[in-house]
């Protein structure tokens, strides 16, 4: 259910959904007509609904951080925290974005080739390398 809340909702858009539904209601009960009153407001509170979904969707970020300002403004440490534990674990990963100074999937993954390309190369024993690839075609590869 988290990938469904969406921050504003509350302060923004529940009432705008709320007056889209009614006058979706009211034009289905009138038998859905394709013009007139009912048709016209449920066009026009339906498109005030989705341009504040979409406002809300688009600033997340500046909403959630109004939050926070307005909490610690208002002395709500508990809210507070709460606001803070949520947008910090959001965020997390569990893996690590920079390893060695190369950032990104793919600069790490060359990274980390190039690092055991060199440590698999870097001694010269021509018994073993013959031994493997010995064993390689007897085993039929």
């Amino acid at each position: 259910m988290r990938d469904y809340v969406v921050p504003g909702w509350n302060d923004i858009v529940s009432n705008k959904h709320r007056l889209a539904l009614e006058a979706f209601l009211a034009w289905a009960a009138a038998g859905k007509p394709r013009s007139g009153p009912e048709h016209w407001l449920m066009k026009q509170t339906r498109s005030q609904f989705k341009l504040a979904l979409h406002y809300c969707k688009h600033h997340e970020d500046s909403i959630l951080a109004d939050m926070s300002a307005s909490s610690l403004a208002t002395k709500d440490y508990r809210n507070f925290w709460m606001h803070i534990r949520k947008t910090s674990n959001d965020r997390s990963t569990s893996h690590a974005n920079c390893v060695g100074g190369c950032t990104g999937d793919s600069e790490v993954t060359r990274m980390w080739m190039k690092h055991y390309q060199h440590l698999y190369n870097s001694v010269s024993d021509n018994n073993a390398r013959d031994s493997l690839l010995k064993t390689y075609v007897r085993d039929g590869h």
